[in-house]
């Protein structure tokens, strides 16, 4: 007798505590458009509001003024429940292992190897 056992999700979608489900790409595609974001993962399930992970572009100087934008960004853009309230930025070398050479996120293992920034555990 042998079983199959599937790990993960057909499609990413995020289940706030809200009860919102939101679609990660569509989210990050809208981050995107600003050109100081080389990468970005959105996180949420279970969480008050959405967290993300960025690798800035390499001509990005200042931090702050990086996610000020994108929190202008979000609010012209994106209904609130759909917004990132909680950017950690990460360097090309951690991009380097947490997301593939297209770009796309490896969720779990980032989330695994990082998630405890946003939750405290």
């Amino acid at each position: 007798n042998s079983r199959l056992y599937i790990r993960g999700r057909k499609r990413n979608l995020i289940i706030s505590s809200a009860g919102r489900n939101v679609a990660p790409e569509w989210v990050e595609a809208t981050y995107r458009q600003n050109a100081g974001v080389h990468n970005i993962a959105v996180f949420g399930d279970s969480l008050e509001h959405l967290v993300a992970f960025i690798i800035p572009s390499a001509d990005v100087v200042d931090d702050s003024q990086l996610i000020s934008d994108l929190t202008e960004l979000a609010e012209d853009q994106l209904p609130e429940y759909a917004r990132v309230f909680e950017f950690h930025l990460l360097d090309a070398q951690q991009g380097s292992e947490y997301f593939t050479i297209t770009g796309r996120p490896q969720r779990q293992q980032l989330w695994q190897s990082l998630g405890h920034v946003f939750t405290g555990n």
